[in-house]
């Protein structure tokens, strides 16, 4: 499992998906394998990676919080991704719930940008698989590493938007109506748990 998060990370970054400090965990066999913003991206190892129990044994704070409460919020979570891009952090600051202004962020993310307390990470994640975090950076929730890169970049797409549109001026917006319905249709028929069932 240490190395499956190894090779994810080095995937990020190639990608172009962890320019910036990111933290990262993978549930497996009631363990969180965590790999923290702090270790130097060029030369990740094994031993970067840091096994914490999932049960919650005494006070966690900080990332290992966050983590535990994303995975306690439904049982599909497998891996979670705490964004800290520049854009993600900076619509993260302003404490609101954003639309999402693009398309594909409709059809993954949902109709919605939701923006929640540290605390209450748990109750905000129903329907949703990415959360604005009030000043920490975007949440990515999802039950394997594609479905966590694809929600990862489209995160920090749609928070470029919302930002280029304070300087550029605000876009044209996607009805609420078709936001819900682009959620509803990909989740429904694209996502990797209907294509799963087929």
């Amino acid at each position: 499992m240490k190395q499956e998060l190894i090779n994810l990370a080095n995937n990020l970054k190639e990608q172009g998906l962890l320019k910036e400090p990111r933290d990262l965990a993978i549930l497996h066999d009631s363990d969180l394998y965590c790999l923290y913003s702090s270790v130097d991206l060029d030369n990740l190892g094994l031993h970067d990676v840091q096994i914490s129990p999932l049960a919650d044994i005494g006070p966690a704070h900080g990332i290992l919080d966050l983590f535990r409460q994303a995975m306690a919020a439904r049982s599909n979570i497998r891996v979670v991704l705490l964004s800290r891009g520049p854009y993600s952090l900076a619509a993260s600051s302003l404490g609101v719930n954003l639309p999402c202004l693009l398309d594909d962020g409709a059809q993954i993310l949902g109709p919605v940008l939701r923006s929640t307390q540290v605390g209450r990470i748990k109750a905000s994640l129903t329907g949703v698989s990415a959360l604005l975090v009030h000043h920490t950076g975007g949440l990515c929730c999802a039950e394997n590493i594609y479905d966590l890169e694809a929600t990862a970049s489209i995160l920090e797409k749609c928070c470029r938007a919302v930002v280029d549109g304070w300087f550029l001026g605000p876009p044209s917006k996607i009805s609420w109506f078709q936001r819900k319905i682009m959620h509803w249709k990909y989740r429904r028929f694209y996502s990797g748990k209907a294509i799963g069932q087929a």
